[in-house]
Formats: C-alpha cells, sequence, structure tokens
C-alpha cells in the first residue's frame, strides 16, 4: 500500500472543552469520625521526605463536618494528585462506558483519520497482553482496506487533529522535563503514550560507531546525531524538546534500549507510523 504525504486538516466537529475539577476530595467515612481523624494524622506524620508537604480535607457527606483538615486551605501545586480529579471529571461528564473512537475514512482518493484523543491508541501495556505489536491498529486498518479493494492510496493520507486545540504541553511544565517520557504531550492522536524506544547495538571493534538497530513506533521523522562509540561505559541519549534531533553519546558494548522519549509532534508521529506500516501492506 503506497500513501504518497501527509496533510493536515482541520474538518468541521466540534471540540470538547476541557473539563475542570474540584479542590476538595469529599467522602463519607465509615466508623467513628474521632478515629479517623486519629489515623489519618497518624499516617501523615511524620512524612517520609524532610520536603514533602501536603494538604488534607476530609468531610462528612452525611452532615457536612469536616472530620479532618491539615493545611486545608495552604496553596500548594497538585501534583500526580490532580490525575484523581481529572479521573472522575471524566467519570461524572462521559459516563463510565464511554469509548474513545478514532475514525479511518476513505474517499476513494485519499485516506482521512479523525482522531478524539484516545491516550491507549498503541499502548504496548495493552497490546502486549494480547500478543500484538503496538502497530496491530495499524495492520487491522491494513487488512480491511485491503478487502475493500483499497490495495494503494492515490491522494492523501489527512489527519485532523480539530477535536483539542493545538497546545500539547502545559505552559507550567519545568523546561529541563520536556522530552521525558512522564512530559511527552498529549494530542488528539496518539501512539505508544507519544514517545520513541529507541535501541542501539555497538560496533565489531571498540571504538567503531554504535547502530540505531531499531526505533518504535515506525518513523523516518528522526534526526539522530550519532557520536556514541563502542567501549566500555554508558550510552546517553539527549533529546532538545521541539525538534526532531535525538543526541546519541558515551560508549556502549553491549545492545542497549533507551527509556521512552518524548516526540514533540504526536499527530506527526502517529501518521507517519501509520503510512510506514500501510506500506508494508
Amino acid at each position: 500500500m503506497r500513501t504518497n504525504h501527509v496533510v493536515r486538516q482541520s474538518l468541521l466537529f466540534a471540540g470538547i472543552p476541557l473539563l475542570g475539577a474540584a479542590s476538595a476530595l469529599a467522602f463519607s467515612p465509615q466508623g467513628d469520625a474521632a478515629s479517623l481523624a486519629t489515623r489519618l494524622k497518624s499516617a501523615l506524620t511524620p512524612l517520609p521526605h524532610s520536603q514533602t508537604v501536603y494538604g488534607a480535607c476530609v468531610i462528612d457527606l452525611s452532615d457536612g463536618r469536616t472530620v479532618f483538615a491539615a493545611n486545608a486551605d495552604t496553596p500548594l501545586i497538585p501534583a500526580s494528585t490532580m490525575k484523581i480529579f481529572a479521573m472522575l471529571a471524566a467519570l461524572v461528564e462521559l459516563g463510565p462506558d464511554f469509548e474513545f473512537q478514532t475514525v479511518l475514512a476513505t474517499d476513494g482518493l485519499s485516506l482521512y483519520v479523525i482522531g478524539d484523543g484516545d491516550p491507549g491508541f498503541g499502548d504496548e501495556r495493552l497490546h502486549t497482553p494480547r500478543g500484538e505489536d503496538i502497530h496491530a491498529p495499524f495492520d487491522r486498518w491494513a487488512t480491511r482496506l485491503l478487502a475493500r479493494g483499497h490495495a494503494t492510496i492515490p491522494g492523501s493520507l489527512v489527519i485532523d487533529e480539530s477535536i483539542f486545540e493545538g497546545q500539547h504541553v502545559h505552559p507550567s511544565w519545568e523546561a529541563e522535563d520536556l522530552g521525558k517520557w512522564y512530559a511527552a504531550p498529549v494530542a488528539a492522536l496518539n501512539i505508544n503514550d507519544n514517545c520513541l524506544d529507541i535501541t542501539i547495538v555497538p560496533g565489531a571493534r571498540p571504538g567503531d560507531r554504535v547502530s540505531v538497530s531499531s526505533i518504535r513506533p515506525d518513523t523516518k521523522f528522526v534526526n539522530f546525531i550519532n557520536e556514541c562509540r563502542t567501549g566500555d561505559g554508558q550510552p546517553v541519549l539527549h533529546h532538545p524538546f521541539g525538534t526532531r534531533d535525538y543526541k546519541i553519546s558515551g560508549k556502549c558494548n553491549k545492545r542497549w534500549t533507551f527509556g521512552p522519549v518524548a516526540f514533540s509532534d504526536p499527530g506527526l508521529l502517529f501518521a507517519d507510523a501509520m503510512r510506514t506500516r500501510l506500506g508494508r501492506k
């Protein structure tokens, strides 16, 4: 299967507003309130790290009483606890049976992919238990296209990311975190957590330049700056966020897979991985 080039196009589909979240989690505790407050205080003091701070407020929903409070009005950066509120908001607004839908369509000339923000598309943690590769959705699409007589795509691969706005990372994220897997961008079309898994192998002799043996997802939009040599030591991968440059330095004497590293343009990564995979069919 052959496609010509990737086109970004904003089709006429309505966007979804960002979901808000409350600033305190309220629930009805079981058992005696005084006992619960004592147990919470014991669990939260002392904290395992001297620089750790927290704020908490527990409310009994039956009568509105504050059962436990500690630094409840102190402004704090919520960090990963914010995920709880985001999940609660999603459950309330979307419901427990909500499913993301990534739409594949063709007009006989071009191929269209309409993103819905599915964060689990091409997720290794979902595909591996099924005995699948992260590219399995693309392989299934190729099979269906071939079954319908679409052995080639004479037009373009058009990706629609308009369900989300163009901002892929939060403006408050630390600059030194950008490029790392836990600060990978979020978009309407995602694959492999919008990260690359890069594997290198040493050369035949000490001092030889190492080789990039594989990159996942399948993409050609990566510029490797390879300064890594064969020898005892540890390779280092550096990626300036916002670029497609991935610099490999240090030394390596065995097969080495770097931890996931972010790719700054999720839509481009998705489209190129899809085009590459379809091309093999």
